[in-house]
Parts: C-alpha cells; structure tokens; sequence
C-alpha cells in the first residue's frame, strides 16, 4: 500500500495483479488497473505501485515474461 502525502488517496497492490486506487471518504475503489498475465510470469508475483513525493504521480511495477519488453497503460 502507498498512501498519498497530500490526499485521502491510497494505492494497494494484490497477488491478484491487480492495482487499485482509493479514497478513505468514498465506499469502494476509484479505479483499478489489472497487470497482464502472460506465460512464465510468477502467478505470485504482487505488483509494487507507490506515489511520489508530491502526491500527483505515481508508479507501477509488474514481473512479466523474461521477454514480454515492457507494457505501457493509459
């Protein structure tokens, strides 16, 4: 989990491979972003997403296949 230093907000991360966004004053998740899941890649293998020091960018890091390169989302 990463909890925004200027907001309410927080990001958690799951085995699930899936990220999601929060707020501690709303019920339920503001959005969720769910990491590919190719062959070879560790079913176990939890994303790292954390928010920079300002609070308006953060980062997602996800294991994939040795030769998957990389995947952008928007």
């Amino acid at each position: 989990m990463s909890m925004n230093p200027v907001d309410d907000t927080f990001l958690s991360s799951s085995a699930d491979r899936t990220v999601r966004l929060w707020d501690l004053q709303k019920a339920g998740t503001l959005a969720s972003m769910e990491m590919p899941k190719g062959r070879g890649v560790d079913p176990t293998g939890c994303p790292i997403a954390a928010f920079d020091c300002t609070g308006l960018v953060f980062g997602i890091a996800a294991p994939l296949d040795a030769n998957a390169g990389h995947v952008s989302e928007s």
